[in-house]
């Protein structure tokens, strides 16, 4: 014999919750090309896709024997190279990081906690803003 389950009350996100979840995105300039990029909170690293830095003609270095590196929600995500001292602005600052340069992706560029964290970072939910200081400007 079997038993019918009980469906449980599956409830929708209201709109206030919904945008709570939604990525952080932004505009940055990186080798003075405007370009959206994924504000990830939850990256220990900065991250390039591999045919975004091909585009960009960005000089990518050998792989330096970090195979696998936590990005996002996912634990493993394959390092092809490095892209060391990036030029990244954000309004009139500009400032420079390392970028992870990844396979397998879609074409994206993705700033981690490490960048955040150089750059003091202050990112606002409630207006979206994203506030940082480098070398006593704000931007």
């Amino acid at each position: 014999m079997i038993k019918a389950l009980e469906v449980e009350k599956i409830q929708a996100l209201t709109p206030r919750e919904a945008h709570i979840t939604q990525a952080l995105k932004a505009y940055i300039k990186l080798k003075s090309t405007p370009l959206p990029v994924l504000l990830d909170t939850k990256a220990s690293v900065s991250a390039i896709s591999k045919d975004l830095a091909q585009k960009l003609q960005l000089k990518v270095e050998a792989n330096d024997g970090i195979r696998v590196s936590p990005l996002g929600g996912n634990p493993k995500v394959k390092v092809v190279g490095l892209v060391k001292e990036a030029p990244l602005s954000v309004q009139h600052i500009r400032t420079s990081g390392t970028l992870y340069v990844i396979e397998g992706t879609e074409t994206i560029l993705i700033l981690g906690t490490d960048w955040f964290d150089r750059y003091q970072a202050d990112i606002r939910r409630f207006d979206n803003k994203i506030e940082i200081i480098h070398q006593g400007e704000k931007a």
